[in-house]
């Protein structure tokens, strides 16, 4: 795994993650995106420590969507696990949009890179 294109990922993700969710947001909650960002940036690390991407360039591969699987179902335990420790409830519209901009940037990331990784 080539490590700028990790991080190129990781900060992709991040922002991707933090960007969907302040776009929704009615109040602004730090915890809320503390505890999601951070939680979500673990299992990204590990998820590409353990299975990193593979594709080329512009070619999505089959590790790489079950990577994507793996990257949407951690934000979606990220998000619903923030959500419960600061607001004692599920914000469902919240939680889809994070998980769904956790996997465009994945996808957008990894389709567009130039190597593999």
């Amino acid at each position: 795994m080539k490590l700028s294109a990790f991080w190129k990922g990781l900060i992709m993700a991040v922002v991707g993650f933090i960007a969907t969710t302040l776009s929704d947001l009615e109040s602004f909650n730090l915890a809320y995106v503390a505890i999601s960002t951070i939680a979500f940036t673990v299992i990204y690390i590990g998820k590409n420590y353990i299975w990193p991407s593979t594709s080329e360039g512009g070619v999505i591969n089959w590790q790489d969507i079950l990577s994507g699987l793996i990257v949407a179902v951690g934000m979606a335990i990220s998000s619903f696990a923030a959500s419960i420790i600061t607001t004692g409830a599920i914000d469902w519209k919240a939680l889809a949009i994070a998980v769904i901009g956790a996997i465009v940037g994945y996808f957008g990331k990894t389709f567009t890179q130039t190597s593999t990784t």
